[in-house]
C-alpha cells in the first residue's frame, strides 16, 4: 500500500490551497480551455478532414507534451497508410472503452507514451492522463515507472486514490472545475519539473511553516525513502561493543571482529601532527606552497 509521506502531504496541501483559490499559476492552468479540451476539438476536426496539416494540430507540444519528442512528423514519416486510416485510428481511440496496446504497433517506440497521454486527454473523465513526466514522478511516490500502459494506469489509480484521500477533488466546485485526471496530471507534471524551491514559491510553502517540506528534491532523485535491510546483527553488534566501552584504546578487544585495532589511524595522525601540522597550517594553505599542485 503507498501512503503519503509528510513532504507529499505538505505540497499538495499547499497545491490544494493554491489551486482552490485561483485557475491559473505560473506552472498550472486550469482556465477553459485546456489542453484536453482543446485536443479533443482537434482530434474530432482531424477526424472529420483528416490531412497532414489537421493532425500536426492534434499531435502538437502545446496541448500533448509528449509531442515533444519528434512533433507529428515523428508519426506521420512512420505511418504506413492513408491519412484516412490514421484519422480512423484516432476515432478508435476517441470511442474506445479500454485501452488497445495494438495501438502501439503503428507508432515508433518513442512515441508509444504519446499514445497513453492522446488516448487519456481525448476523455479524461474516465481515463488517465500518462505521459514522460508522469511517469517519472511514480517514483517520487515510491512506485515504479512501468513500460506498458496496464501498469502505469495501475500506478496513476494508486496516486489518484491517495491524491483524493488527502485534498479530495481540488477543483470540484469551482468556476474553473477540471476532471480529476486532468488536475492530476498537472500536480504530477509540476512535482517532477519543479525543484524544492521554485515548489516553495509556487505554492507559498514558507519556512518554518511548511518545513515538512525539506528534503523535497533528496527525496524526489531517489523515489522512495531509502529503505536497508540486514542491518540488525551490525547494529547490534555496535551496541554491545559500545556498552562494554570497546572503542577505548586502553580496553579489551573481544568486540572487535577480528580482535584488532586499527592503528593506522593512530599512525597517521601522529604523523600528521608531528610532520605535516609542523611545518604547514592547515588552515592556511595556498598552492603556492605546493609547486606540483600549484603548476
Amino acid at each position: 500500500m503507498v501512503r503519503f509521506g509528510p513532504r507529499h502531504e505538505a505540497l499538495v496541501n499547499a497545491w490544494a490551497v493554491t489551486g482552490s483559490n485561483a485557475p491559473a499559476g505560473d506552472h498550472y492552468d486550469f482556465t477553459a480551455p485546456t489542453r484536453s479540451r482543446q485536443l479533443q476539438d482537434r482530434a474530432t476536426k482531424f477526424i472529420d478532414t483528416p490531412s497532414a496539416e489537421t493532425f500536426e494540430g492534434v499531435w502538437s507540444p502545446d496541448i500533448l507534451r509528449n509531442a515533444i519528442y519528434g512533433g507529428a512528423d515523428a508519426i506521420l514519416d512512420n505511418w504506413r497508410g492513408s491519412i484516412d486510416e490514421l484519422a480512423s485510428l484516432i476515432e478508435s481511440m476517441q470511442t474506445a472503452t479500454a485501452y488497445d496496446d495494438a495501438w502501439e504497433r503503428h507508432v515508433p517506440a518513442f512515441a508509444e507514451h504519446g499514445l497513453w497521454e492522446l488516448y487519456g486527454r481525448l476523455n479524461p473523465s474516465d481515463r488517465p492522463i500518462i505521459n514522460n513526466w508522469v511517469g517519472s514522478a511514480f517514483t517520487t511516490f515510491g512506485l515504479g515507472n512501468p513500460q506498458t500502459y496496464t501498469a502505469s494506469a495501475d500506478n496513476f489509480a494508486t496516486v489518484r486514490d491517495c491524491y483524493t484521500d488527502t485534498v479530495g477533488h481540488v477543483t470540484a466546485n469551482t468556476a474553473y472545475e477540471v476532471p480529476l485526471s486532468e488536475e492530476l496530471e498537472q500536480f504530477l507534471y509540476l512535482t517532477e519539473t519543479l525543484d524544492q524551491p521554485t515548489l516553495r514559491t509556487a505554492f507559498d510553502m514558507d519556512t518554518p511553516t511548511d518545513d515538512a517540506f525539506a528534503g523535497w528534491d533528496a527525496m524526489a532523485a531517489h523515489g522512495d525513502e531509502i529503505e536497508l535491510s540486514g542491518l540488525r546483527p551490525v547494529l547490534d553488534a555496535f551496541n554491545t561493543a559500545a556498552d562494554n566501552d570497546a572503542y577505548d584504546t586502553e580496553n579489551p578487544r573481544d568486540h572487535w571482529g577480528a580482535n584488532h585495532w586499527e592503528t593506522w589511524k593512530d599512525d597517521y595522525r601522529t604523523y600528521l601532527e608531528t610532520t605535516v601540522f609542523a611545518e604547514y597550517d592547515p588552515t592556511a594553505l595556498t598552492a603556492e606552497l605546493f609547486p606540483v599542485c600549484g603548476g
